[in-house]
């Protein structure tokens, strides 16, 4: 068997001689994929963009106060405020997509309504694939929606923000609702302790007209109310959390373990005998506690009540008034230029595949021939192999 060889000279001379073949081939595939893309359908995409409205707020944050709200409970999110992850959860909700397929007459649009028996979620499936929404690099969402029909695109998008705003406004309303009904309850019991505490305090000062370190009790006494206060926050969130979202949901294991570690911060203070600035509760003479703690629960329950009251009047007003908690920076225009084919990229792609299948395809035939010089013996049995193989209709190259 004799050794055969190639080089890049022997390469890029195969390739020269055969330029022809190579700018036919341009041609022709030139000619084909430009062809393909104007058959091709245009497609459209339209978009609107939104901004939840994160930094409104919710009701437990704008009473204790931002700062110490996001300390308590960062991360939790906001029950009454529209983040990008709830809004998220709105535009891709079940409600809102078949609401704008019917709407706007898509299984029609989409060829279902030919069969005699479909399935909704089959129609679903093909208006996701032209539906998107991305977040922006600041925190804005970007809905939009490819079709055929420009038109339909804008109309698809628009539709869907103004459904997805009636669905956050009846989820607000409802949350306010539900806040205002709570709230009385609570508001009845609390001004009831408040003044059974009132009286207890007010019979025990009587009794006793003792002299106490009014100034370091007060200190921690405040401080217990204050953190009491967030936890009675925590808790009316995670109250409605519960019945917001399924168990197990992350807002809800937030809130829950943020309550944990206020009880462990009371616990603390109760217990405390190392901190010059809180008051040794567990450690006081038994007057002097007494006193500390007939005091400590009727200033907790003061701020309780007056916690409840401002939380009370938050809601009423917000189910009054529905006040928006998403920004429409603008709707979807109809859009002009068309999203694709494009037919720059698809023309050049194409003669660049093209071009390099056919330098294969002539590297290969003379690869073969020049085999079929060196090894004839080999090269026609693989030749008779090929022919049998394909019933005939291949043959090994025997000139190039």
């Amino acid at each position: 068997m004799k050794e055969f060889k190639i080089n890049i000279l022997d390469i890029l001379e195969l390739v020269i001689k055969r330029k022809w073949l190579l700018v036919r081939m341009f041609i022709i595939s030139f000619l084909i994929s430009s062809v393909i893309t104007f058959i091709l359908p245009k497609k459209y995409y339209a978009f609107g963009v939104i901004l939840p409205n994160a930094k409104s707020g919710s009701l437990f944050e704008n009473i204790i106060g931002g700062d110490k709200a996001m300390e308590l409970l960062s991360g939790s999110g906001s029950l009454l405020s529209s983040d990008a992850r709830d809004v998220k959860e709105i535009l891709l909700s079940q409600p809102l997509i078949r609401s704008t397929i019917d709407t706007l007459n898509l299984v029609h649009v989409y060829g279902f309504d030919k069969a005699k028996n479909y399935k909704i979620e089959d129609v679903i499936k093909v208006f996701l694939k032209s539906y998107g929404i991305e977040e922006t690099d600041n925190k804005a969402l970007k809905v939009g929606f490819v079709d055929k029909d420009p038109q339909r695109a804008a109309a698809v998008v628009n539709y869907a923000l103004k459904k997805m705003n009636e669905i956050n406004s009846q989820m607000n309303s409802w949350h306010a609702r539900e806040m205002k009904t709570f709230l009385e309850s609570r508001i009845s019991i609390e001004k009831s302790r408040l003044d059974s505490l009132a009286t207890q305090f007010s019979i025990y000062m009587a009794q006793n007209k003792a002299l106490l370190p009014e100034s370091q009790i007060g200190g921690t006494i405040d401080n217990i109310a204050s953190l009491v206060k967030t936890q009675y926050a925590a808790e009316i969130e995670l109250n409605l959390a519960r019945k917001t979202y399924p168990p197990g949901h992350s807002t809800i294991l937030q809130l829950q373990s943020k309550i944990e570690e206020i009880k462990s911060q009371l616990n603390q203070i109760h217990s405390a005998d190392n901190n010059e600035f809180m008051f040794p509760m567990a450690k006081a003479p038994n007057i002097l506690k007494e006193y500390a703690e007939l005091k400590r629960n009727v200033k907790i329950q003061e701020e309780v009540f007056l916690f409840l009251c401002k939380m009370y009047e938050e809601a009423k007003y917000n189910e009054a008034n529905n006040v928006p908690q998403i920004k429409l920076l603008h709707t979807a225009y109809v859009p002009q230029k068309k999203a694709s084919p494009i037919r720059r990229k698809i023309v050049a792609v194409s003669v660049l595949v093209v071009e390099l299948l056919t330098c294969g395809y002539i590297l290969l035939i003379a690869f073969m021939v020049n085999y079929r010089a060196v090894n004839p013996d080999e090269y026609k049995r693989m030749s008779v192999l090929l022919r049998e193989m394909s019933f005939g209709i291949l043959r090994l190259p025997q000139n190039f």
